[in-house]
């Protein structure tokens, strides 16, 4: 553990000194605010508030072709024509005047290996997930960032920083920065974990005193040195808008967990709950609500034999909590009881998933409001579990699919559930999530006419408060458990077959099977694609897969390539299929597993 937390502690360290960085920038430029909130920035402070606004590979070039020619720049005559007018790409509307003075400020700091990590490491093309409530905080946040109290740079710039130390946050801690404050729930606190506290702090006192207006509006808080000053400093500031901090809470909830409000302590019940739903077969469910449950519905009392049958099923849990679990479960009305019941017959908590890489930050968060416990993927299965059970009672017309782009941007995710099927899962929804205690918790603050709609609205700001990257990753995942969404198909695809090199339509015994295949990309990005040959053995509606190919070329926006593959076929080919599709990725262990393309096929002679 010591050697985890201390590649936790550098890299907390490294953000650290690119934060006080920018606040060095930021801070130490002279700025003129006007009555109509907006001020005249420094040149330098635009330069860079431009830059982390250009998309990723954007961001990456300008530091390749203007900034890293100046890093070892002493002189501002180093500025040249040439430099300006590559700069003047990026940004068509600052003056060349304005960018040659920004570069010519850039040259003569001492930090620039810290400033050109602040670039590459901050995004501000990011989408927030925005609510009223807090605008006084936002004007004020963005008005000290960008010089304007509308422009969400400010914003995005302290979202971005806050999601980076947090995901730097060792695997032992609470997993957020901001809290509510213990003596008084209606502000905010941060909560750093002492060890983070121990080793950032030397650093922070020896720099922060050279950020010398932040320093000086600083001086006048408690605190034994300047790290201390500093966290004082910003939770009163932030708390001073005490009508506007819950809000603020809940934005700052919405865009990456930075809160998660009070720690996940689990009902009784929800620990019995989420235990019954992790027996793994239906006969022990049914034999949990024979010996443990029905006993309780006929008796009223939770006596010690239905402790011990409780605790037969699973001996990690403490007697007390069973007990306790089992004296909620009384408290249930007689129709929500019947509810549940039907709920552990139908929900399998122990069943697999395919994991996907990309989306992690998704997955602890709601494996932390199911299961108390962000690592525990039963929260994933769950959500799987119910969004299956959704899915199959989809009506023939429908679809087929409860989860779709969104309509303001594609990479967001949207539900969609036809009206008709809402009425028939909604009260099992309602009789259910109650019960669930710290995921209702989190929902009941949402939109939403009951728990059901609540519950949609909930999970759709909150996975898209994770940006474009983790959603789209997302999205693989419920395409690879069930389907729930399928990606719109980006490529048309031509397929010519060729057995020992003639045109064929059908598969020969002991020949070469190969496939030419001509993609076309419909999309305005450019994809990594990977073209994959299989052969199939047919078994009734499904298929074995006993043999496979596979090519991958990157496919510009709307280009064409061609991809080739094959393999030699069985000596015989009866009741064999090949089958060709296009999936996203470098490989087959890479893939994203998400379909390019329709599927070609070739059949076996009959």
């Amino acid at each position: 553990m010591r050697q985890k937390r201390g590649l936790y502690l550098k890299s907390f360290s490294k953000i650290l000194c690119v934060v006080l960085s920018l606040c060095l920038l930021f801070t130490s430029i002279p700025t003129v605010f006007a009555e109509d909130g907006q001020a005249q920035l420094n040149p330098l402070q635009r330069v860079l508030l431009d830059a982390m606004d250009l998309d990723q590979s954007q961001r990456a070039q300008f530091v390749s072709d203007v900034l890293e020619p100046l890093k070892n720049a002493q002189d501002a005559g180093d500025v040249t024509d040439d430099l300006v007018a590559e700069a003047k790409q990026y940004f068509p509307n600052m003056s060349e005047e304005d960018i040659r003075t920004g570069l010519e400020s850039y040259v003569g700091i001492n930090k620039k290996t810290e400033v050109i990590n602040a670039i590459l490491d901050i995004d501000l093309t990011r989408e927030l997930n925005m609510a009223d409530g807090f605008e006084s905080i936002a004007k004020e946040i963005n008005l000290q960032v960008t010089g304007n109290e509308n422009d969400m740079r400010g914003m995005k710039l302290l979202i971005e920083i806050l999601n980076k130390i947090q995901k730097n946050l060792p695997a032992d801690s609470d997993g957020v920065i901001v809290i509510d404050d213990p003596e008084d729930a209606d502000k905010i606190k941060f909560s750093i974990p002492a060890a983070l506290m121990d080793a950032i702090r030397a650093k922070a006192n020896a720099l922060l005193p050279h950020i010398e207006t932040l320093y000086n509006k600083i001086d006048g808080y408690e605190g034994e040195d300047a790290f201390e000053k500093l966290l004082n400093y910003a939770e009163t500031t932030a708390n001073n808008y005490a009508k506007e901090v819950a809000e603020f809470k809940k934005f700052l909830a919405a865009n990456g967990g930075i809160y998660e409000g009070e720690a996940s302590n689990l009902n009784p019940l929800q620990v019995v709950l989420l235990q019954v739903l992790s027996l793994n077969t239906p006969q022990k469910k049914e034999e949990f609500i024979e010996k443990v449950l029905k006993p309780l519905d006929e008796s009223g009392v939770v006596t010690s034999q239905v402790v011990d049958a409780a605790k037969g099923f699973f001996p990690s849990v403490s007697v007390d909590d069973i007990t306790r679990g089992l004296e909620k479960y009384l408290e249930v009305s007689e129709g929500r009881r019947n509810a549940l019941k039907q709920a552990i017959r139908e929900i399998d908590l122990s069943s697999d998933i395919v994991y996907m890489p990309g989306f992690e930050s998704i997955a602890e968060r709601i494996n932390y409001n199911v299961t108390g416990d962000k690592n525990d993927n039963r929260g994933l299965i769950l959500m799987v579990e119910v969004l299956k059970k959704i899915q199959e009672e989809l009506p023939e017309d429908a679809e087929g699919v409860i989860v779709v782009d969104g309509e303001d941007a594609r990479w967001k995710l949207k539900f969609k559930i036809p009206t008709a099927l809402q009425a028939t899962i909604r009260d099992h929804i309602n009789s259910l999530l109650p019960y669930i205690e710290t995921l209702y918790n989190k929902i009941i603050k949402y939109d939403g006419e009951d728990v059901f709609e609540k519950l949609l609205n909930y999970a759709e700001t909150t996975v898209n408060s994770f940006g474009a990257e983790e959603v789209t990753a997302f999205k693989s995942f419920l395409y690879n458990n069930g389907g729930m969404y399928e990606p719109p198909l980006m490529f048309d695809i031509e397929t010519k077959f060729t057995v020992d090199g003639k045109d064929a339509t059908e598969l020969i015994s002991n020949g070469i099977l190969n496939a030419e295949v001509t993609v076309k990309n419909n999309s305005a990005e450019d994809v990594d694609a990977l073209l994959i040959i299989a052969l199939y053995k047919i078994d009734g509606d499904s298929g074995i897969m006993e043999c496979v190919s596979y090519n991958t070329k990157k496919v510009v926006a709307e280009a064409e390539e061609k991809l080739m593959g094959g393999f030699r076929l069985p000596s015989d080919v009866t009741g064999y299929e090949a089958r060709v599709f296009v999936w996203e990725g470098t490989d087959i262990i890479n893939s994203t597993m998400v379909p390019l393309s329709e599927i070609s096929k070739i059949p076996a002679a009959e």
